[in-house]
């Protein structure tokens, strides 16, 4: 009995874990993403380079010690070369696989008051060091690169893989803060067993797990976490996901929202195909 659980166990193909942390907060507030462009990847490197390009939203928001609402409205930054889009911003960012701090630059940041608007020194130095940034890594600001696959409908992804479709397929499950349960991710997280909740999400591919993202959010007043796979890139048998996670309270309104953009590790489905 135990040399059949261990040749099972030994059949089983890895699952990779991978909190949702480890990227980049690209937008918060009530501000929101309008595009996405990948503008280079190395999968094997684990290398992704992102344009991202954000807008300010008006919104209302109550002031609790008046109980009156408030209209917040965003600011005409005029930046140069953006007239057409005066609430937007842009930030450029290299995303590393598995690495606990990211490289981002917000070149223009959308603004709701005059005074956060960014300096055109500021935005030319940021520039700079982007640029010097992404040419280190062998990629180009200008030229954006396309996905090897985006999401259907339901959410699935078909990938070429050697000579063979596969399909990725995606499932989510919300649990509690429980460190008896999941001890690793509540102490990764500072998860707390009162006002948290962990969202996680597993990636199959034909019934075979492979790879989960999660991280934990604030769940009391009305708290929620979304998650979205943005597209996939490939090379060979290997493959990154780039991925969007959004947490938000719906009692506090637009202003507590925050979305981050991460890759996956970089993944090897041989083993699972193999299977």
């Amino acid at each position: 009995m135990e040399t059949l659980l261990l040749w099972i166990a030994l059949a089983l193909p890895p699952v990779v874990s991978s909190q949702a942390s480890s990227g980049v907060s690209a937008v918060s507030g009530a501000v929101e993403i309008r595009s996405i462009s990948p503008l280079g990847v190395d999968v094997n490197r684990g290398l992704v380079g992102l344009k991202i390009v954000s807008t300010a939203k008006a919104y209302t928001e109550q002031d609790s010690s008046s109980e009156r609402e408030e209209r917040i409205e965003p600011t005409r930054c005029r930046y140069a070369g953006m007239n057409k889009t005066p609430f937007d911003g842009v930030t450029l960012a290299l995303l590393h696989a598995a690495a606990d701090d990211e490289e981002s630059w917000e070149v223009y940041a959308p603004a709701y008051d005059g005074s956060k608007c960014t300096a055109p020194g500021v935005s030319k130095a940021r520039l700079a060091q982007a640029k010097a940034a992404f040419a280190k890594a062998n990629m180009t600001l200008g030229k954006e690169v396309g996905f090897a696959a985006t999401p259907d409908a339901s959410g699935q992804l078909s990938l070429k893989i050697g000579d063979r479709t596969v399909v990725v397929r995606t499932s989510q499950a919300v649990y509690d803060c429980d460190a008896e349960a999941h001890p690793a991710k509540v102490k990764a997280s500072r998860c707390e067993e009162a006002n948290d909740q962990i969202l996680s999400v597993t990636f199959t591919v034909d019934g075979k797990a492979f790879y989960e993202f999660w991280d934990s959010y604030r769940a009391i007043h009305a708290g929620s976490a979304e998650f979205e796979v943005l597209g996939a890139f490939v090379s060979g048998t290997k493959v990154l996901f780039l991925q969007r996670f959004k947490t938000e309270s719906g009692m506090e309104g637009p202003s507590s929202a925050d979305t981050i953009i991460s890759i996956s590790p970089v993944l090897d489905l041989a083993f699972v195909l193999a299977r």
